[in-house]
């Protein structure tokens, strides 16, 4: 993947290079997009900006899970320090393989993890807080 490792050399080099090159082939293999409609690009631009939005996310994540599924038996299984964690934040309940098929069935992207584990992934770049938001809320009505 030659594009990939450039993107990531873009992205440490102040993402000044190949956004419009990148973004035409993710859109055609992705979106089925036309040269020149897909700009690979964010508001988060810059790996530390990145990685901030990340910590941002999974801690939005945490807190909504205490504060909102810690009753109904949900525990943050990720380490709570957000430099131990990358940007996704795993739950445990007793019954998670079933949960996580719930999830998946509205549309919320999460992968199980033995025994008891689900994992949301909140990658920073398409991530939005609303996201993190309507996922612990779907997971709330699922167990109320």
């Amino acid at each position: 993947m030659q594009w990939g490792r450039r993107i990531v050399r873009a992205w440490e080099e102040g993402w000044m290079e190949l956004p419009i090159e990148i973004g035409d082939r993710l859109g055609a293999a992705v979106l089925g997009a036309a040269p020149g409609q897909v700009v690979v690009g964010d508001s988060t631009t810059g790996i530390e900006r990145i990685r901030a939005k990340g910590i941002a996310l999974t801690e939005f994540a945490i807190e909504l899970a205490d504060e909102r599924l810690a009753e109904l038996g949900v525990s943050v299984a990720s380490p709570r320090d957000p430099a131990r964690r990358g940007a996704h934040v795993a739950l445990a309940y007793p019954d998670a393989r079933r949960l996580c098929r719930q999830l998946i069935e509205r549309g919320v992207i999460v992968d199980f993890r033995g025994p008891d584990v689900i994992r949301f992934g909140l990658s920073p770049l398409p991530t939005r807080f609303l996201d993190v938001w309507d996922a612990v809320a779907a997971t709330e009505e699922l167990l109320s």
